[in-house]
């Protein structure tokens, strides 16, 4: 950390991925009974959501996504 630089200042994101098996239901659940708000939505060309953001705090997202073939159910990976 440069000096003079408070630890608690600075840039903090964090986004948690899960794949879901029911991509309606998750959303009631995160949505209705957790609460967390949509910060914002990924569709498919055909319209179909398919990525849906929920802000947990101020810097903390949940990506929620379908469980598909290839994206097993549970926490997901990313490859940047």
């Amino acid at each position: 950390m440069p000096p003079g630089q408070d630890k608690n200042t600075g840039l903090r994101l964090s986004v948690v991925g899960i794949a879901v098996k029911d991509y309606p239901k998750s959303q009631i659940f995160y949505e209705k009974v957790m609460g967390f708000p949509v910060a914002f939505t990924f569709s498919s060309a055909d319209g179909k959501r398919t990525t849906t953001y929920y802000q947990m705090s101020r810097d903390t997202f949940l990506e929620m996504q379908s469980a598909t073939a290839d994206v097993p159910p549970g926490l997901t990976t990313s490859t940047w």
